[in-house]
């Protein structure tokens, strides 16, 4: 079950959100952030394309997913 919800901060961008386990959200354009609902962290990729978690948003980083 997936659910469609406007962001009302960014009223152009969608959240979609996978009740209890992750959040899904726009960063730019083609750049979705996944986060942990309950780990509050964030799915990253490094350059090798390893993931891990981490518990902020770099909007700049390119190895961010």
């Amino acid at each position: 079950h997936l659910s469609l919800f406007a962001d009302p901060q960014s009223p152009e961008l969608l959240s979609f959100v996978l009740p209890g386990v992750l959040e899904l959200f726009a960063i730019s354009q083609g750049v979705i952030g996944i986060k942990g609902v309950y780990s509050k962290r964030f799915l990253a990729m490094n350059k090798r394309g390893r993931l891990h978690a981490t518990v902020s948003i770099e909007h700049q980083a390119p190895d961010f997913l």
